[in-house]
């Protein structure tokens, strides 16, 4: 009786190893596609990435010569050179 358990229990040892391992290098694999894909992404991407998906960017700063203010619950518009300290004087 001993010796028949303990036969069952080395299989299910030898069972449970052999899963760890499969796990193992499906693990590995994942972590080596991962490490591809940190080399495959360049920080120019990761910015428009983030860019695109806050909605930002779309206007390159000065383009549109004014600048949208909401103060008090009113939309505002000023030109650039309306704030003290601007470096954009008015013209």
């Amino acid at each position: 009786m001993e010796e028949t358990h303990l036969r069952h229990m080395k299989t299910l040892l030898g069972s449970y190893a052999h899963s760890v391992e499969d796990t193992h290098v499906q693990i590995g694999q994942v972590h080596e596609e991962f490490k591809q894909n940190i080399e495959n992404i360049s920080v120019e991407m990761l910015l428009r990435k983030f860019a695109e998906s806050k909605g930002t960017g779309r206007e390159k700063p000065g383009e549109s010569g004014h600048l949208g203010v909401r103060l008090r619950g009113k939309d505002r518009v000023h030109e650039a050179g309306d704030f003290p300290g601007s470096q954009f004087p008015h013209q």
